[in-house]
């Protein structure tokens, strides 16, 4: 996380200042790795840790951010500072253009000298005069690709080895150089044109991918209004100090290099002031403009319609339709009001709240999340661990081979030297990593990246492994397939009232009971149309029971324990009681006096979308079994089971008992998924293989040892991740399939003799593309919600 400038004591007690910073042109994990070791050699550099799936290095120490950023450049990658929102501080992500043009220039190169060849074309007779028959035109042109197509390889080369970390730039470097030795000027030429397409195209591949999650930053607004000094009014908002324009019009920027030059100095130990509150105050209850990283816990914020909440916080003022979709999975706009709780990154609707902040933006639940996604991204799949030491092995071996065949038949057997070292450059060429390395990395970020547009936010990529292997979806207390509402099932009137009116008299005099039980009654007396009668002087009772007063006669509502409080008879009604607690329904009194004049059956409705979610999950391969458990007595779970069509029901009053009945689906070597709440439910998610919990964004927080939250409670969500987990799985598998296969072609070919090192180039760059062409599959079903007000 990075810090803000503090006042420093003098530099050898200051603590090391953090820094994060986004990294664009990584194109492998191995080669990345090496870097990250290098800038942890840098004076100053405490600690540096590098997340190749996100390109997010975060660096400890006493430096200089601009001198990680120079340090970047010179290896050949492009370095920004970022703050804790992922706002971009200083530095750029843009891929140079030179890099393509030189490129260009290259494959230029090549085509002029192959027409040259084919042409029999040759230097003009006075120029010819002046040079060497060596130099012929066509080995001037494949110069000219040489120098082009490898200027940038040359440079991360030669900067690997100044640092002593050689890496696939300098292996590239290496055999061109030993083909124009041979005299395989258009081998080399073409190599190392190919070898720099693919870092050009990879790269900007890479960045497509990474590119997703930094639009995922800019949820948070760059800037916003803070009321000074109270809350104010509407159309008040920074037209003072909030005033980020100049006389000409421009727009200003001082918050941001004061913080650069603020943390800059105190990663030296030089004193700074500590940043307070952004500008002057401005009048009693005025808005202003000031940066997000400005912002503190109990400040209030004006949120205009269209603008995004900054910070996590409490509306103390207003109304809006609120648009929470940052990591949603979908676009729920919810209403708004005094007292409710807004998340940084919603956008208002149309009418203006003032929010009170209880966290700062950088510790906000989609920071935390967003946080959470780019950890997961950079862990592995099982099978990557696998791909990743065979890699290295395979490296290895054919580096071995590669000396054996260019040293042992010359030197022991008396062979030719330029034949067996023109195959050892090749074999050497095809030791290069990248292509295998990258494979599941591309495929497991973009997974990742997938789930999380769904709602489904996973804490490690091998929870991606173990969903889509589940065969048991166990569903932790029936709370997920329930509404909060409740439904009337059946009014018991007892003699002298009717059903009709037993419901007017409950539903009037229970329009002041703001509970369930109250708002079933009114939901019942609308639909059957009995209408409402008029109650007078509504009385809560405590426990949950209203009293009020129709034609002069005192009439109550309630929940039997409430209505046994205050005094109401339960011996008239004992038996229909009984009955019913036997069929584990909820219940409810009506009341004249002192007496029940009706019992009212109550019971949960089932949401739509859980039913509908579960008849998807019956249809994915592999899901062999649906179980619900429960803490609900035997009726009530049967009677749910039958709605729902679950295979199972397990009534589980304890965690023991859940977690037991989990082990006893393990122990016939079925693998469990359990779906469940974060806090109530965590034995039985640590339990399962892999545990899904159910909560809003800032549950990312509390989530302990479970794999994976779905944002919300819908469990419609639930066969869509699973199914995007099988897919992701499948594309990891023919990822690395195919680089494996393009490899073993490749040194096959190699031992027919019949691979040129432009060849091994090709088949390099296949392998290559083959491998992120999974990952771009799984990237392009990702849909990123327009942003409304995301920056100003």
């Amino acid at each position: 996380m990075v810090k803000w400038a503090a006042p420093k004591k003098a530099r050898g007690e200051a603590d090391a200042e953090g820094f994060d910073f986004s990294i664009s042109g990584l194109t492998c994990a191995d080669c990345a790795g090496q870097w990250e070791r290098a800038v942890r050699e840098l004076d100053g550099v405490k600690s540096a840790h590098l997340n190749f799936a996100s390109g997010k290095l975060t660096v400890q120490g006493f430096i200089r951010p601009r001198e990680v950023i120079r340090h970047a450049e010179r290896a050949g990658y492009q370095a920004a500072l970022v703050d804790a929102t992922g706002k971009l501080l200083r530095g750029s992500l843009a891929r140079p253009a030179a890099r393509f043009w030189f490129w260009l220039l290259a494959a230029a190169f090549c085509v002029a000298a192959f027409l040259s060849r084919e042409l029999e074309l040759a230097w003009p007779q006075w120029l010819a005069a002046f040079l060497p028959p060596i130099i012929t035109l066509e080995k001037a042109l494949y110069a000219g690709a040489v120098f082009y197509a490898g200027y940038y390889p040359l440079k991360s080369a030669l900067y690997g080895l100044w640092r002593r970390k050689p890496d696939a730039n300098f292996v590239a470097v290496i055999v061109t150089a030993g083909a124009l030795i041979l005299g395989e000027w258009r081998d080399g030429a073409l190599l190392i044109t190919l070898f720099s397409l693919r870092e050009l195209l990879l790269a900007e591949s890479w960045e497509r991918v990474r590119a997703v999650l930094r639009r995922m930053w800019r949820h948070f607004p760059e800037r916003v209004t803070r009321i000074e000094e109270g809350r104010g009014q509407s159309g008040e908002r920074g037209d003072q100090a909030g005033d980020r324009h100049d006389a000409g019009g421009r727009e200003q920027s001082a918050g941001q290099d004061d913080v650069i030059a603020q943390r800059e100095a105190s990663a030296h130990g030089e004193q700074t002031a500590q940043p307070g509150q952004a500008g002057e105050p401005g009048e009693a209850g005025r808005g202003v403009d000031v940066p997000l990283h400005d912002v503190r816990p109990g400040d209030v914020l004006a949120v205009a319609p269209g603008e995004r909440v900054g910070a996590d916080g409490f509306v103390v003022q207003g109304v809006s339709l609120v648009e929470e979709t940052p990591l949603s999975g979908a676009e729920a706009h919810v209403l708004k009001r005094e007292g409710d709780r807004v998340f940084a990154g919603s956008a208002a609707g149309e009418g203006e709240l003032y929010v009170r902040v209880e966290k700062a933006a950088e510790e906000s639940a989609l920071a935390s999340a967003l946080r959470q996604l780019e950890a997961a991204q950079g862990t592995p799949f099982n099978g990557l661990r696998w791909a990743a030491r065979f890699s290295r092995v395979l490296s290895f071996l054919t580096i071995l081979l590669a000396v054996v065949v260019a040293v042992v038949p010359p030197l022991v057997l008396g062979k030719a030297i330029a034949p067996w070292f023109y195959t050892g450059l090749v074999l050497l060429f095809l030791s290069l990593p990248c292509a295998l390395a990258a494979s599941l990395p591309a495929v497991v970020m973009s997974g990742v990246t997938a789930a999380s547009q769904l709602g489904f936010l996973v804490t490690n990529a091998s929870a991606f492994e173990r969903l889509a292997r589940a065969q048991v979806i166990a569903f932790d207390q029936s709370g997920a397939f329930t509404r909060e509402r409740l439904k009337v099932m059946e009014i018991y009137p007892l003699q002298g009232w009717s059903r009709h009116e037993v419901l007017a008299v409950a539903a009037g005099v229970a329009w002041g009971l703001d509970d369930p039980i109250g708002e079933a009654l009114v939901q019942a007396a609308i639909e059957a149309g009995t209408g409402m009668v008029t109650a007078e002087d509504a009385e809560h009772v405590e426990g949950g029971a209203v009293e009020a007063t129709v034609d002069e006669k005192r009439y109550a509502v309630g929940s039997v324990p409430a209505m046994e409080r205050r005094g109401t008879a339960l011996t008239p009604v004992l038996p229909i009681l009984n009955t019913l607690e036997r069929e584990g329904r909820l219940v409810a009194l009506v009341a004249e006096g002192s007496e029940p004049i009706a019992v009212v059956a109550l019971a949960e409705t089932i949401k739509d979308a859980s039913a509908r979610a579960l008849r998807r999950l019956e249809r994915v391969p592999g899901v062999q079994s649906l179980v619900m458990l429960t803490d609900e007595s035997e009726v009530v779970a049967a009677i749910k089971a039958v709605e729902l069509q679950v295979d199972d029901v397990r009534v589980t009053p304890r965690p023991e008992d859940r977690v037991e009945v989990i082990k006893e689906f393990q122990r016939q070597g079925k693998k469990v998924a359990v779906v469940g709440d974060c806090a109530r439910d965590r034995a039985a998610l640590v339990a399962a293989d892999v545990g899904i919990a159910l909560g809003s964004l800032d549950a990312v927080e509390r989530l302990g040892k479970a794999d994976a939250l779905m944002v919300g409670d819908d469990l419609s969500k639930l066969p869509a991740g699973i199914a995007l987990a099988r897919r992701v799985i499948r594309a990891a598998r023919r990822a690395l399939w195919i680089a494996i296969g393009i490899k073993a072609a490749a040194l096959a070919l190699v031992g027919a003799s019949h691979l040129t090192l432009w060849q091994a180039a090709v088949a390099d760059l296949l392998a290559a593309f083959a491998v992120l062409w999974q990952s771009l599959r799984l990237l392009g079903k990702i849909r990123i919600p327009a942003m409304r007000g995301g920056a100003r």
